[in-house]
């Protein structure tokens, strides 16, 4: 009995170690479980946070580079901007100079027609805007345009009236010298002939004054335009440096090689008295008292031969 007993609890015992060490297994598989759908869900969490954040931190750079991309995009058309503005400005200055300059020349040409020119003291006025930029306009033309330029302004004080600059001759004389490069060499010797024959002073410019001209606008100007009388006789022809020049009536007045100095080979007639010089003749045709010369012509022919 006591061995049924002892049978009884001793199975008893193993059926209890064998369910103790199957739950134990089981606990442990399920631990294992537990633990491999943690890691996996955390892996998922991880991986999505992961690709959220990187999805983010490219959003940012993406908005960041747009960003960038947008201001350097605005930077550049500002630049661009101020640039064309700058370039604007700068055209409209050099227009305003060659206003300035043809308003002037038209209005010395006058004087000097009028023979007036010792009475010239006040000259026109100019913007502030211009006063201040025309150095900058003198360096940017060619050199003998630019030394045109600023030979004229050497001559001319500007102050200030009523809120205008207003310009004054501060040398006379180097103003005419000036003035008579902007025009055609034979211009001071029959300037008289060309006024009362009614030509126009834009005929009378100098090649060197319309190229002035064109690097100031742009513009092409043909030189010698409207080179005509009132009477339609063409007024003068050249080659190079030699000019023929008629009077209104078709008087051939000169057909020479002019310099600096004037006329330094060929024919020529003048309205005023001049030394004579070794190398020409002198045909007196006007009016003389007492030994000087009181009008009409004094016809200067050459004595040496012209190529």
């Amino acid at each position: 009995m006591n061995l049924i007993i002892g049978v009884v609890v001793i199975g008893i015992i193993i059926a209890g170690i064998a369910f103790f060490m199957a739950s134990k297994s089981d606990s442990k598989n399920t631990t294992k479980e537990e633990l491999q759908s943690t890691a996996k869900r955390e892996s998922q969490s991880r991986t999505q946070e992961e690709l959220q954040s990187t999805a983010k931190r490219e959003s940012q750079s993406r908005i960041q580079g747009e960003s960038q991309g947008t201001t350097q995009k605005e930077s550049q058309n500002i630049s661009i901007k101020e640039e064309a503005s700058a370039d604007m400005q700068a055209v409209k200055q050099k227009e305003q100079l060659y206003h300035y300059m043809t308003q002037e020349l038209q209005n010395l040409v006058c004087v000097y027609n009028k023979e007036e020119w010792r009475q010239l003291k006040k000259l026109g006025e100019i913007s502030q805007e211009l006063y201040k930029e025309k150095n900058d306009i003198i360096e940017g033309l060619s050199t003998i345009t630019g030394r045109m330029v600023k030979e004229y302004f050497t001559c001319v004080d500007f102050r200030e009236e009523e809120g205008k600059l207003v310009g004054y001759v501060n040398d006379i004389e180097k103003l005419k010298q000036v003035f008579l490069q902007f025009m055609m060499p034979f211009y001071p010797y029959y300037y008289k002939e060309l006024s009362e024959g009614g030509l126009r002073y834009t005929a009378l410019l100098h090649p060197n004054t319309l190229r002035l001209f064109q690097q100031l606008t742009g513009k092409k100007f043909r030189p010698g335009y409207r080179n005509r009388y009132s009477t339609g006789v063409r007024a003068f022809e050249w080659d190079k440096d030699r000019y023929k020049v008629y009077g209104k009536d078709g008087r051939l007045l000169c057909d020479a090689v002019f310099d600096s100095d004037g006329i330094k080979e060929g024919y020529g007639q003048k309205k005023y008295l001049d030394k004579q010089h070794p190398d020409w003749d002198i045909v007196e045709e006007g009016t003389w008292k007492e030994g000087v010369f009181q009008s009409g012509i004094l016809r200067y022919e050459y004595k040496k031969s012209v190529q």
